[in-house]
């Protein structure tokens, strides 16, 4: 795991645990970076994502800004309304949004403290 893996997402086979990986990418020395929906469900499960709070920023190329959207619920994400970088208006289904042709985004207001979620039956 380090900081020298930037500019590549998440892969627990290279950057190990999940927390070890939020602490060192935290946004200070280097910002997180994930790529589709299982690794945004797993964020959700082990508790990181917050509704109304947790950001996902979904980071685009040369040629296209960021989108910006605020984690709603589990499969719910709101494009947020700001002068630089909007996500689209409305509710989006992350399980659409972060598939295919997505490229990799970053997760913000994470919670420091996370709680896991117990699967729904």
């Amino acid at each position: 795991m380090g900081i020298n893996n930037f500019g590549q997402w998440y892969d627990s086979r290279r950057d190990g645990d999940l927390a070890d990986y939020l602490r060192e990418h935290n946004g200070s020395r280097a910002s997180n970076l994930f790529k589709g929906f299982k690794q945004y469900r797993i964020l959700w499960q082990e508790g990181y994502l917050e509704p109304e709070v947790s950001i996902i920023r979904i980071m685009y190329d040369v040629g296209r800004g960021d989108e910006h959207y605020l984690v709603v619920g589990e499969n719910k994400l709101k494009g947020i309304d700001v002068p630089y970088h909007p996500g689209k208006s409305g509710i989006h289904d992350p399980r659409k949004l972060l598939s295919r042709g997505c490229p990799a985004w970053e997760a913000q207001s994470l919670n420091p403290h996370p709680i896991p979620r117990t699967k729904k039956k």
